[in-house]
């Protein structure tokens, strides 16, 4: 049993765009206020088992 909600921020769409396809639920978006886009994203995991993480070598460029 979970004694707290797991957050995690993801500052990128690409990022975020893993974070749900990993199955983490998003919950806000934050804007600034002179542009359109998004400029970080809330992520909560809300299933029972163990929150999943980014492989972030898929992130990193060589």
């Amino acid at each position: 049993m979970k004694t707290k909600p797991q957050m995690i921020k993801a500052h990128s769409k690409q990022i975020a765009d893993e974070y749900l396809r990993l199955g983490w639920t998003l919950r806000q978006t934050f804007r600034a206020t002179d542009e359109d886009e998004p400029y970080e994203y809330l992520f909560e995991w809300l299933r029972d088992d163990e929150p999943l993480n980014i492989d972030w070598s898929k992130f990193t460029h060589r």
